[in-house]
């Protein structure tokens, strides 16, 4: 005779697997179905649209992003209008993915909108995401260098102090390494985990490092632009890697400084020489000055310097170097007074991985620092930007005033 026991053990065991194949099947967290790594992306029309990017483990045949206005009653279903993603397979590691992109296109300017992300009953969270004014106003958004490496560990604390330090950031803005090895989607999982909900509210504006790409043959990483939803309007060969955008009175330009130079400095000069915007900030991996010892781009600031110092770029971030600097302004490789045309340099990281400040362009910087996770907070307005670098624990390291 089988013993009672066992007979209910076994039987509770069994309506619990059943439960949790129903529970996965149906779209619960971790399921096949469920909607993961979900990210924003920045819009060449940040007042009227925004992009959306999420995967799955399993194919979703008809996979829709829901949008409504944000209102304050539980009811977004209610008035929720629907579109339809693409889809596309990817091969990370030896699985199949299933990644999904959309553009949200019609919206109003400065208003905050809910959206989700799935298909029937496989729904993500509700999130909530601002669109852009229409015309100049004060903003600010928050700069990360390179978080690469032990990016659970380390980096998730920065982005979580990030937030809290501008929580109505527009965006969020990373110039490369954004991992050590871009082919590994074990890694990409770490930054997106790291990353938390936050790309789910903020746009991620995003450029690749040298880390995104393939070492034999040389090659940006096949697992970048399906993640992403960058806007296509940069030089052909460097698609979602370098692209501008305008937002509330600032031109903002991101560049990939790993390839095709010559191409993306004759883009950017015909990009400067009509930008109606008061500001133009600029953003690539690695610095025109580096900050670290054996490292020079002398092909890279010769092909971009001199647009740089024709159309009167204001500011210039970057990463690459693994330690801070934020230079004097600059004008020809020289330093100028405050009140006169020049350029801010900033270099600065994110990640636990840090090297030492040792280059001959360190006298061309105002601010140094090392050993140090940081962030900044920029806050741009008409006549100013004002640019404050944060340590990972809340330590106000830095703080300079750009006036125009």
């Amino acid at each position: 005779m089988p013993n009672k026991r066992l007979v209910l053990f076994g039987s509770l065991a069994v309506t619990l697997i059943l439960l949790f194949t129903l529970n996965c099947s149906a779209g619960w967290p971790g399921g096949p179905y469920f909607p993961e790594r979900i990210v924003l992306n920045i819009t060449t029309d940040p007042a009227h649209s925004m992009a959306v990017n999420w995967r799955t483990a399993q194919k979703v045949e008809k996979p829709l992003v829901q949008y409504a206005v944000a209102c304050d009653a539980p009811k977004l279903e209610a008035n929720a209008a629907e579109i339809p993603a693409e889809i596309t397979s990817l091969l990370a590691k030896s699985d199949s993915v299933y990644q999904y992109t959309a553009t949200i296109t019609g919206l109003l300017p400065k208003t905050l909108y809910a959206y989700r992300v799935g298909s029937a009953n496989n729904w993500s969270e509700w999130s909530q995401f601002q669109t852009a004014a229409e015309r100049p106003e004060p903003f600010r958004f928050l700069y990360l260098g390179d978080p690469q490496a032990n990016i659970i560990s380390y980096v998730s604390r920065v982005f979580r102090a990030a937030f809290c330090a501008a929580p109505d950031a527009a965006f969020l803005l990373c110039p490369g390494d954004l991992v050590n090895f871009g082919s590994d989607d074990y890694l990409w999982g770490e930054l997106f985990y790291a990353a938390g909900w936050i790309p789910r509210q903020l746009p991620w504006v995003l450029t690749v490092g040298n880390h995104e790409y393939d070492s034999n043959p040389k090659r940006l990483t096949a697992l970048y632009r399906p993640q992403f939803n960058l806007p296509l309007n940069g030089p052909q060969g460097v698609e979602e890697s370098a692209y501008y955008f305008d937002y509330q009175g600032a031109r903002i330009v991101m560049l990939n400084s790993n390839e095709l130079i010559p191409a993306q400095a004759r883009w950017l000069d015909s990009v400067l020489a009509i930008n109606p915007q008061r500001w133009t900030i600029l953003a690539m991996h690695h610095p025109l000055y580096p900050i670290a010892s054996n490292r020079d781009y002398p092909d890279l600031r010769n092909a971009l310097l001199p647009i740089i110092e024709r159309h009167r770029v204001d500011l210039v971030l970057a990463g690459h170097d693994h330690a801070y600097a934020r230079s004097f302004k600059l004008r020809d490789g020289q330093k100028v007074a405050d009140d006169q045309a020049g350029t801010l340099y900033y270099v600065s990281v994110s990640g636990p991985k840090q090297y030492k400040l040792e280059s001959k362009y360190l006298d061309l910087y105002a601010k140094t620092a090392a050993d140090q996770q940081l962030f900044q907070v920029l806050a741009v307005s008409w006549n100013q930007i004002q640019i404050q670098t944060y340590t990972v624990t809340g330590k106000l390291l830095d703080e300079v005033r750009l006036n125009k």
